[in-house]
């Protein structure tokens, strides 16, 4: 039983989905920040912070692709978030567009490894390819 288990984890789609999984739950709460006690209702944080959130998020996953060493990635926006607000309460929000994703990482000179980050940001952004740059570290 443990050898099937161990087969479904080392399937890289089974750890894309996982992955893709974690970050979207990850995600899903991240433009929020602590709740405003003297409303009950939520805050919403600065957009840097959400860029460097993303970003922080988007490295460990990067970092635990098969032959990736270390990585700085740098993400770009298009817009910003926006809120609407009926009778001074937030009704909706949403976060900015990505419109590309440059990564510089260890193992970024294999075409292996260039593949499955492009994939995997890809997927996670809803962007295309060409708008996905991997680069090896020096």
């Amino acid at each position: 039983m443990w050898d099937k288990w161990k087969d479904l984890l080392h399937s890289r789609r089974t750890l894309l989905l996982v992955g893709l999984l974690g970050v979207a739950l990850l995600l899903g709460g991240s433009f929020f920040g602590g709740s405003d006690s003297s409303e009950g209702g939520t805050e919403a944080i600065s957009f840097e912070t959400f860029r460097a959130r993303e970003e922080d998020r988007l490295t460990l996953l990067c970092a635990q692709v098969r032959g990736v060493g270390n990585v700085r990635v740098a993400i770009e926006f298009e817009g910003g978030p926006s809120e609407t607000y009926s009778s001074g309460h937030l009704t909706s929000s949403t976060c900015p567009t990505v419109r590309g994703v440059a990564v510089v990482c260890q193992g970024g000179n294999s075409d292996t490894v260039k593949k499955e980050l492009t994939d995997l940001i890809c997927a996670l952004y809803g962007i295309a390819p060409n708008h996905v740059h991997i680069s090896p570290m020096q």
